[in-house]
């Protein structure tokens, strides 16, 4: 377990238990209506709070649970799968594996790993997943595309980025994360570039992409842990105080933090 002052463990306790406690509602909604886009989203970010905060704490057994719930949900808020009923049943099994966690946390002691089969259930292989438009699907190993430069190659996507990010805040390996980090195949021929029609159709918008080094997103995830926990303790400070200025600017960070969160 990680050496972390008592309140910064004490308001993560606080912070986990309320959204244990939301995520059971939530789950139960987002069965009855699997559409609910929302209701997934809410499921998602719970899931990714905890593992987040889990992870500055280095409780690894909550990581791990967690990162397998949040990978199916994120899986299917990309449309890439549907969620089953087993799946359902794991997330509903994972709070108490969860609560246990937290509790055990909470009294100094270590918290127990969830069972294997359980972390297994989320699996989605062998599932019919949604199917990637040409446009969007990225071109065959070896084959870049025509006009896409080795530059290019090189660099890496919004949900490449935020893939890294998931796995940084989750304690992911280094040799793991750069498996990720698309390697540059070897360089295929580009073809001329037709000659210019009277009216050329509109290029299409490139990508968005990032190069960034994977020690300073680790440094980044860290910061943002450390301040959401020191965000929780000055709220706590604010309702003991009552400072009005303290209150104004207080809220201010809530609010900036509350954001950074959800920039997902």
């Amino acid at each position: 377990m990680s050496a972390v002052p008592d309140d910064i463990a004490a308001d993560f306790i606080i912070e986990a238990q309320e959204i244990l406690d939301r995520l059971g509602e939530q789950l139960v909604s987002l069965e009855h209506a699997p559409e609910d886009s929302e209701q997934l989203n809410a499921v998602f970010r719970g899931f990714h709070t905890l593992k987040g905060g889990a992870g500055f704490l280095a409780i690894n057994a909550m990581v791990e649970l967690c990162h397998a719930a949040e990978d199916t949900l994120g899986q299917a808020r990309a449309g890439q799968a549907t969620l089953q009923a087993r799946h359902f049943d794991a997330a509903q099994q994972s709070l108490d594996y969860l609560q246990s966690m937290l509790d055990a946390f909470g009294s100094g002691s270590e918290p127990p790993r969830a069972p294997q089969q359980l972390i297994a259930q989320f699996a989605t292989s062998g599932e019919e997943t949604a199917v990637v438009p040409a446009a969007v699907a990225g071109p065959a190993t070896g084959d870049r595309g025509p006009g896409k430069s080795a530059a290019d190659s090189e660099l890496i996507s919004d949900d490449e980025f935020e893939a890294l990010l998931d796995d940084l805040h989750g304690g992911g390996t280094p040799s793991a994360i750069a498996q990720r980090v698309p390697v540059p195949g070897p360089r295929s021929p580009v073809p001329a570039a037709p000659k210019a029609a009277a009216a050329p159709a509109k290029a299409s918008e490139p990508e968005q992409t990032v190069r960034v080094d994977t020690k300073r997103l680790d440094a980044i995830v860290n910061l943002i842990g450390e301040l959401v926990l020191s965000r929780n303790r000055l709220k706590t400070l604010r309702v003991r105080l009552r400072d009005e200025e303290l209150d104004r600017a207080v809220s201010s960070l809530d609010i900036a933090t509350s954001r950074l969160q959800s920039r997902r």
